[in-house]
């Protein structure tokens, strides 16, 4: 112990007749022992005296260790996850946590959001998704300890756009009656994947009411999927049609040809032969091209056919 460290010690057990302190101290081995020194001044003899107690203390400075390692890691992952973390208590209708990525999306503090209570959903969230706000608290009403609740919904950024966003929430704390009081939750933007969601269904739409044949086939040359005018020129039903090679309908020496166009200039037309579900022999003018991924492989290829009978 330093002189400064024990002259203030030593100061305060006579000014107040007792006094706890932590020290290191230096065992017969070497090592060095964490303790706490409970002090106090004592009659002994007729004289005036020093009694001290000497716990061992190395078990509780490894938790606040492991502890305070624990909290640096957790400060350090709210401060870099690209995910809003937060916590919200559903009786004060406010928030009481929330990390830095609220400042970023939303252009208010968290300090500003928590200060906010139940003004902030009615500010920042889409009106068309309040609604469900009441289904979610009564699915939460019913939730178990640990259980995951998913939701989707849109909130409003600092630049006033509509983002969509996809949240992970459970209970985190419950009042005296079971009833859920806090709900630890996160969430990240998804408004990227719902514009492609989006514009795949813009796709299907248009690829189910188009009045020409169109068939995509999958790497391998499997049927996975066709159009209503496809299954109606072949006659052969989704679930006959899906799996099934794409020689079936024209033979192994038609497609191999289709397949080493598509292989060298990745596009194919021409006129072709095949058979419907019926026997018919189809005459198509057939359009077909492949798509691939950003190596290179080919992911999956469409088939554009138009009739005439022979």
């Amino acid at each position: 112990m330093d002189p400064e460290h024990r002259e203030a010690v030593l100061r305060q057990l006579w000014q107040t007749g007792s006094v706890t302190f932590e020290h290191v101290h230096q065992c017969k081995n070497g090592s060095q022992m964490p303790v706490e020194v409970s002090s106090r001044v004592v009659e002994y003899g007729g004289q005036l005296a020093i009694q001290s107690f000497v716990r061992d203390i190395t078990a509780r400075k490894q938790a606040e260790s492991a502890l305070q390692e624990s909290q640096h890691f957790i400060e350090q992952l709210t401060r870099t996850t690209p995910y809003l973390i937060y916590i919200q208590d559903l009786v004060q209708q406010r928030h009481i946590y929330l990390n830095g990525i609220a400042n970023q999306f939303y252009g208010q503090t968290p300090e500003a959001i928590k200060a906010m209570g139940k003004r902030f959903l009615k500010e920042f969230l889409h009106p068309d998704d309040l609604p469900k706000l009441a289904q979610i608290k009564e699915r939460l009403a019913t939730a178990r300890d640990g259980e995951v609740l998913e939701n989707e919904y849109r909130m409003k950024n600092a630049k006033g756009e509509w983002r969509w966003f996809h949240s992970w929430e459970v209970v985190f704390s419950r009042t005296s009656d079971r009833i859920p009081q806090q709900i630890l939750g996160t969430a990240i933007d998804i408004t990227p994947a719902k514009q492609v969601e989006e514009r795949l269904s813009l796709y299907q739409k248009m690829i189910a009411h188009s009045k020409q044949a169109i068939a995509i086939f999958d790497s391998q040359g499997h049927y996975v999927e066709q159009n209503p005018a496809h299954a109606l020129l072949l006659g052969y039903s989704d679930s006959e049609l899906l799996g099934l090679k794409t020689t079936f309908l024209f033979g192994e020496e038609v497609f191999a040809a289709i397949a080493q166009e598509l292989i060298n200039t990745g596009r194919y037309y021409g006129s072709v032969t095949s058979r419907t579900k019926s026997r018919e022999l189809l005459t198509l003018e057939l359009e077909a091209f492949v798509l691939r991924n950003e190596a290179g492989e080919v992911v999956c290829g469409c088939l554009i056919g138009n009739k005439t009978k022979i």
